[in-house]
């Protein structure tokens, strides 16, 4: 696949940015399941130390994950918040990305940030920015997404 046309068609499937709880994230995917490597103990103690250092950094460009949803779990989500896919496609940075409350998220890349994330952080305050893709991708784009951190 070219890289202009899987950039146009990662474009195409691209719904955003948003502020989801730990809870709602999971690693089911089939894409992930056979590409991700398995979940390292050692990796994920080693960044709850570096959360204890520095923080988590939730608001870094760098540290957003990528997941995808359904894009009906994302309208009923972003109409909560008086937001439609239009307006949640032009935020551009973390620090704006609404807080929203989803469940079911297929997310595709920081299964090692997100495991530290629920060991480290406080019970109140369990969330982490998520790149949001649709559905409507094929598997070749969801693949490309799949980041092992």
């Amino acid at each position: 696949m070219p890289d202009e046309d899987f950039a146009a068609r990662k474009l195409l499937c691209y719904r955003g940015i948003a502020r989801l709880p730990l809870q709602a994230l999971n690693y089911d995917h089939k894409i992930v399941r056979e590409k991700h490597r398995e979940i390292s103990h050692e990796n994920v103690k080693r960044l709850e130390n570096r959360y204890e250092q520095v923080g988590c950094e939730r608001l870094q460009e760098e540290n957003v994950i990528n997941a995808i949803v359904k894009d009906s779990d994302l309208v009923a989500a972003l109409s909560t918040q008086g937001m439609s896919l239009d307006d949640m496609r032009n935020l551009q940075w973390p620090q704006d990305a609404p807080a929203l409350e989803m469940e079911h998220v297929q997310c595709l890349s920081g299964m090692h940030r997100i495991e530290a994330a629920r060991r480290y952080l406080n019970e109140n305050d369990k969330w982490w920015i998520v790149r949001l893709f649709s559905y409507g991708q094929s598997r070749a784009t969801q693949s490309s997404l799949v980041i092992p951190r």
